[in-house]
């Protein structure tokens, strides 16, 4: 009896660093982010658009369609 008594101690005391260190890891993460909130926008990329994308591109949108129905006509064909 004693032995399962000194495995529960060994288990609550392993169980207890593992919760103390992720309680420490969480606040350390948490104080680094507050730390380097002023910095984030230097990392982040600027996206950009993709080149010839206008803003009102619904022509293209008919015209892309109307080469898609072509193509399916065509392959529906042979």
């Amino acid at each position: 009896m004693e032995l399962i008594l000194d495995g529960c101690k060994l288990m609550i005391f392993g169980v207890g660093w593992v919760f103390l260190f992720l309680i420490v890891m969480i606040v350390a993460v948490n104080v680094m982010a507050s730390l380097l909130k002023p910095f984030a926008a230097r990392f982040e990329p600027v996206p950009e658009p993709p080149k010839g994308v206008r803003a009102n591109s619904s022509d293209d949108d008919v015209k892309l369609a109307a080469v898609a129905a072509a193509a399916v006509a065509r392959e529906l064909g042979k």
